[in-house]
């Protein structure tokens, strides 16, 4: 019995620990991206320290030590957004960045993402994620690794036109991941490479097409041709 007793307690530990990941902690891997966590919990000390570093260097009361290791392990926070959907209810944008431009938040395979937004509900519970992967000059092929990484794990997947770009869409009874690419110009020369992965809580799909469209350029994709 007491054998049982350790064994639950073991599992309990190890279920929690697998709920609560944290941003800054260890680079996350997307491939294992659990469906279930606190949204704000995965954030809280990136905010914690954002706030911290702020106040300190507006008092004048850091130096360059100090503010190293407050910020050894810290990632830009660029905004926290609020959608109301009714009385109770709302969504939560959180938009975090890598504060260089190779600092990597996340992972699929051997592509590196540096940018990692989410959504929760009003309970903090994760309702879609997407993860931007940057390269500069490289002709897509970041992009096509991508497809690659993706294909290995989850099959062919659904390819969706969307006016003069493509997106590509597995599914399952849990998820939806969708990835694009944006290109933009540098000197009339296409140069940026932004690769989007889009992770979707599948209960959730119906609910977010409704709401999605009411973010004004909210991740500037057509939810309606996807869920």
């Amino acid at each position: 019995m007491r054998k049982i007793l350790l064994l639950c307690i073991l599992f309990s530990f190890l279920f929690s620990c697998s709920q609560n990941i944290e941003l800054g902690k260890n680079k996350i891997d997307l491939k294992k991206f659990p469906l279930k966590i606190d949204v704000h919990y995965f954030y809280k000390e990136q905010i914690e320290t954002h706030k911290k570093s702020l106040e300190l260097y507006s008092q004048g009361k850091i130096d360059e030590a100090y503010s190293n290791e407050l910020l050894k392990n810290y990632k830009s926070v660029e905004s926290i957004d609020t959608l109301h959907i009714k009385d109770n209810e709302y969504l939560l944008l959180y938009e975090m960045q890598g504060m260089q431009t190779k600092d990597t938040l996340a992972t699929f395979g051997n592509i590196k993402f540096e940018q990692l937004n989410m959504i929760s509900n009003n309970e903090n519970e994760f309702q879609s994620l997407r993860a931007v992967s940057f390269s500069y000059k490289d002709d897509k092929n970041n992009f096509k690794e991508l497809i690659k990484a993706l294909e290995t794990e989850y099959g062919s997947p659904e390819i969706i036109k969307a006016n003069e770009s493509e997106i590509y869409k597995w599914s399952n009874k849990d998820f939806i991941v969708l990835i694009t690419l944006v290109i933009q110009k540098e000197n009339d020369i296409d140069s940026y490479y932004n690769s989007n992965y889009f992770l979707i809580k599948r209960s959730e799909s119906n609910k977010l097409k409704t709401h999605f469209p009411k973010i004004s350029g909210y991740w500037n994709i057509d939810w309606n041709l996807v869920l």
